[in-house]
């Protein structure tokens, strides 16, 4: 089992995680499993992270 680690600081941060951590609570194991080899995965990692339009459409932040 993989741990996926959603941070943040300000309130903004916050809604999001709170957002993502509500999605990742709904989706089934075997995708939460296929999000942790993408976390391990240092390249997919990057492109997410820094792909703040998906992030806002995945999570609904305006």
């Amino acid at each position: 089992m993989k741990t996926i680690n959603v941070t943040g600081q300000n309130a903004m941060d916050l809604d999001v995680r709170a957002k993502a951590l509500n999605i990742l609570n709904k989706l089934p194991t075997q995708e939460l499993d296929r999000l942790g080899m993408l976390a391990d995965n240092e390249g997919a990692r990057k492109k997410f992270s820094s792909n703040w339009t998906m992030i806002k459409l995945m999570t609904g932040v305006k």
